[in-house]
Formats: C-alpha cells, structure tokens, sequence
C-alpha cells in the first residue's frame, strides 16, 4: 500500500483482494476481458447479394452463387468492388426483419458497410489498387508484425498509413517567423477565382479542387519546382533574377493577377512574359539557389508505385 510516498506491506490476506473478489453476499459486477479480435483477417470477394443471404440462411444459391461457410469465416472481411451492392444487401436483409446495424457506414446516403456479426461486409470499389500496393509494400518486410494488412483501408488511407509510418508525423513548421507572416498575410492569398457573366451562357469550367491532385503530383511541370523552406529564410531585395519563390509586386492589374501581394515564381514569369508587369514592379523576393530546390515531379516520383 503507498501512503504519503512511503510504501507499507500488506499483513492480512484479506486486503489484498480486490472489492469485486470479496465475499460479501451482494452482488457485485465482475469484469469480462473483451473477446480478443485476430489482427489479420481472410478477405473474401464476392460479387451479389445472394452470396451473402446463402451463407446466412436466408436464400437458397443459385448456379453461379460461390458457397461460404459463416462458421468458418465468421471473423472474415467480405468486400464487393461493385458499387450499391452493399446498400441493397443491407436493405434486402431489412424487408426480412433483419436488422445490423454494427459498425455500418454511409456514403452519400448510400450504405457501404455493415457488420454480421464478427463478420464485416464492405464496398470498396479501389480494393484491387489496395490488395496489389500492400503486396509491393510488403515486399522488402521480413518482420510479420511490420507488414501491412487489410482493414477496409481506401487507397488513400493506405497511403496515409505508409506517411505515418515512414515519416515524421510531428508537422513542424521549418520556416522562419519573417517569411510565415508573409504567407499567412492576405496579400499572399493569390488564389483563383470565378467570373460569373450577367445572361452570358458559361461555356467552360474548371474545377479547382479537382486540381490540387495534378498540381501535388506534377507542380505544373515548370523548371522552378518545389521551394524548401529553412528558419534561417528572410526577405530580400529583389535581385533581377527570377529563381523558385515567391516576389512582391506592386500592379494595378487585377485580372489575372489580384493587385499587389506575394506572387509564385511561375506567375512572375509568365506575368514578365506577356508584358503585365515589368522588372521595376518586382520589389521583394523569397528565393532560394537551385541547390535548395525539388524538382516540379518529386511528389510523382515518390510516390509511383510499380
């Protein structure tokens, strides 16, 4: 026993048991360890609802109906690539007064996962891409424990996990107090924006959030590349010379630049190009030499698989 940080040995048996090991003749709950789940479980492919509803009893297979048995895979993970086959399972089980309603997840209103059971039934229409990157990941891991697994990961999950694993996870800032200001002020937040037309008929679109994958993967493929940020970093004059970073420059132009504010390397020399902007507009610079430069497919090139 501790008391006042001095330790005291117990003397009588009696209080070395727990309150629930003492016989008092009142009830009294007692705990039950939770049932030890295997880490690893068998993944089965299915492709209909009729699959599932024979192994459950509940439809007699037909011909082309492939046999399971639920005792035998009753920890087992059931996936379908094809979509909207788990959300008419689950609602085919309901019309038959059956309810599971453990662990079950929705996707736009549409139901793609449920447990039966022990047993989990999923949709996941990138489970092929999944499968196949776990077994090139699993390559070069001799150590089982360190193996990657299936656990109804997306192949965006799956990438997280491989980030986690290889990587720092403490996202520390490196860049100096000076050049954070700049990027967290609003003359940095150049983004694009939409021109909606009074009766004028939109003959074209761009989605921009669909383009942050392209720009990630490829930095639109220009000769600057990726900036790597140091705590020593600071702004400087402009030098005349447009390597990666960003510049300040002072315009009145407002499309499609957005006045004055920070700008990327790219667009100073694309705005140079074209004649909205000339040498002496450019005031200020964060640059860095080549040496401390990715280049524009680094993230691609990392990543790429096979």
């Amino acid at each position: 026993m501790i008391g006042n940080n001095h330790l005291y040995q117990i003397i009588h048996k009696h209080d070395t048991k727990s309150i629930s090991q003492l016989e008092t003749g009142k009830p009294h709950k007692t705990f039950t360890p939770k049932e030890a789940k295997p880490v690893k479980r068998t993944v089965h492919i299915f492709h209909r609802p009729i699959e599932i509803l024979a192994m459950i009893g509940q439809a007699r297979p037909d011909d082309w109906c492939q046999i399971f048995d639920m005792e035998l895979c009753k920890n087992d993970i059931f996936v379908c690539e094809t979509p909207h086959v788990i959300h008419d399972l689950f609602y085919t089980l309901l019309q038959k007064h059956m309810l599971y309603n453990k662990n079950v997840r929705v996707d736009n209103t549409r139901i793609t996962q449920f447990n039966i059971g022990s047993i989990i039934i999923q949709e996941n229409t990138s489970y092929k891409d999944v499968a196949s990157t776990i077994e090139h990941l699993n390559t070069n891991i001799t150590i089982d424990a360190d193996k990657y697994i299936y656990h109804g990961q997306s192949i965006h999950r799956l990438a997280h996990e491989y980030y986690e694993r290889n990587h720092n996870k403490n996202y520390n800032s490196q860049m100096s107090p000076q050049v954070a200001d700049v990027y967290n002020d609003p003359l940095s937040k150049n983004n694009a924006f939409n021109i909606t037309l009074k009766d004028v008929q939109a003959t074209y679109a761009v989605d921009f959030n669909k383009m942050y994958d392209y720009i990630l993967k490829f930095c639109c493929d220009d000769k600057f590349g990726w900036s790597q940020y140091m705590p020593i970093d600071s702004i400087q004059p402009f030098d005349k010379n447009i390597t990666t970073g960003s510049y300040f420059v002072i315009t009145t132009n407002c499309n499609p630049l957005h006045g004055n504010g920070w700008y990327a390397d790219a667009v100073v020399c694309d705005a140079l190009d074209i004649g909205l902007i000339t040498y002496d507009d450019i005031k200020c610079q964060i640059s860095w030499p080549d040496i401390n430069c990715i280049q524009s497919r680094y993230i691609d090139n990392l990543f790429k698989i096979g």
